[in-house]
């Protein structure tokens, strides 16, 4: 199998290194790869290669791109990558809606997040192979 990359961008240290921790198990069950860290938008997408399968990213980054603005690019030049919105702001309505339309993530990222619901999450959409492979 093809080891898969996720990428994590938030621009806070404290919490990408907090996210790789405790997703570090779903890496080791061979699902994934590499657990990817990148503190802004613009990095985050540098770092984007044919090996990467998921990107999650924070809403709110600080200065630079948007959590938003990154997975809008992914959706429109990598549409085989899975994009994750993480946010504390998800439990407005109003912001899920905006970010539904503005980015279509496969899955909206609650902060804080229970990581057990997420890894499965992340399995559930690994069985389809990519995001292209998604029934509709």
């Amino acid at each position: 199998m093809t080891e898969k990359t996720l990428l994590y961008i938030d621009d806070r240290e404290m919490n990408r290194k907090s996210f790789k921790w405790s997703l570090d198990s779903f890496a080791d069950d061979q699902k994934l790869g590499e657990i990817v860290l990148a503190p802004t938008g613009e990095e985050g997408l540098r770092l984007i290669t044919n090996d990467t399968h998921i990107v999650v990213s924070d809403f709110d980054l600080g200065t630079g791109m948007d959590g938003i603005a990154v997975l809008k690019w992914v959706q429109e030049n990598r549409p085989d990558i899975y994009r994750v919105l993480h946010s504390a702001h998800l439990s407005s309505s109003e912001f899920s809606e905006k970010a539904q339309s503005e980015c279509s993530p496969h899955i909206l990222l609650p902060k804080p997040f229970s990581s057990d619901k997420f890894v499965q999450e992340m399995h559930e959409l690994l069985a389809h192979g990519d995001a292209t492979q998604l029934p509709q």
